[in-house]
């Protein structure tokens, strides 16, 4: 039967307006979808109960009242407690899920700066994490000259701490491999290591006294320098064994060897080149050339590193 007197009307806009509170009350934790849900049902409901023409009324008057406090929706006599407070809204205001969503939306139109004030409280009872530190600006302002960081943006903490997990993995590998490669080329005078980078940047950026940045900035210069003088030697080295082994083996080179020894009568020119080089071919065995190899490397790199203290 369909409801068109005022006062029935009145009654089914207070009792509808309580109950989709009620239905936000209860399913505050579940996701939004299943209470847009229960409140699509209940508006059905209500709706259902008057005429066509009527509905579209009661909608503007529904939606004048809820979301609201009781002071705008007619609330029985036994639902109010001694103090005057409708027994909804006392449990309303212990439900911490709906206490949110009701602040989410009564600060949506807010400033970014009222936001923020409203937002001191809440991260100082511990509801909301603490802001970071403001970034140095000595810091920020060496770093957007080292990247093309937007003049308007700050640097983003989580994307910063990330970004120092990739590199420390990068350096930590590059370490290992640089001090092992040294080590295999200098057995005899190996360079000296430090305490580690991966030791000395976790105590330095957990506030170790002990570890200085002047520490730090010693510690990758060395390990910058060991690892330009081991690639420029690698480059070096092959350029100067070519032109040993071209200076060695060379036809001309072999020819003019033969020219100087006492000239054995009866015995052809290129027979005896070709048994100089035999002779010289002899010494070049795959270790040998090893170690020519790694020894000419050592100490290329070795004068670079001289270079480069310098």
């Amino acid at each position: 039967m369909k409801i068109e007197p005022p006062g029935d009307r009145a009654s089914l806009l207070a009792a509808t307006a309580n109950r989709l509170r009620l239905i936000q009350v209860d399913f505050a934790d579940e996701p939004a979808t299943v209470r847009e849900g229960y409140l699509a049902d209940e508006l059905e409901r209500a709706v259902g109960q008057l005429p066509p023409e009527h509905r579209a009324t009661f909608l503007d008057d529904l939606a004048r009242v809820f979301p609201t406090w009781d002071q705008n929706v007619a609330v029985p006599p036994a639902q109010v407690g001694s103090n005057g407070q409708a027994l909804m809204d006392r449990k309303e205001l212990q439900d911490p899920g709906f206490l949110v969503t009701r602040l989410a939306e009564l600060t949506a139109a807010l400033s970014p700066e009222r936001k923020r004030q409203l937002a001191d409280p809440l991260i100082r009872v511990g509801l909301l994490p603490a802001e970071a530190t403001t970034w140095p600006a000595a810091e920020v302002a060496a770093l957007r000259q080292a990247l093309p960081l937007p003049a308007d943006r700050a640097p983003d903490a989580e994307r910063v701490l990330a970004l120092i997990v990739l590199l420390m993995d990068f350096v930590t590998s590059l370490e290992q491999i640089v001090w092992n490669m040294w080590k295999t080329l200098t057995p005899q005078t190996p360079p000296r290591r430090g305490a580690g980078l991966q030791k000395m940047v976790g105590q330095y950026l957990g506030g170790d006294a002990a570890i200085s940045r002047h520490d730090l900035e010693q510690e990758l210069e060395r390990l910058r320098r060991h690892s330009a003088a081991l690639v420029s030697a690698i480059g070096q080295t092959g350029r100067e064994f070519a032109q040993h082994y071209a200076a060695k083996f060379a036809p001309a080179e072999i020819e003019a060897a033969i020219r100087l020894e006492p000239k054995k009568i009866f015995t052809a020119l290129e027979t005896l080149c070709w048994k100089k080089y035999v002779e010289l071919a002899a010494g070049m065995s795959e270790a040998t050339v090893d170690r020519e190899i790694m020894q000419a490397v050592a100490e290329s790199a070795q004068s670079l590193i001289r270079g480069l203290a310098r």
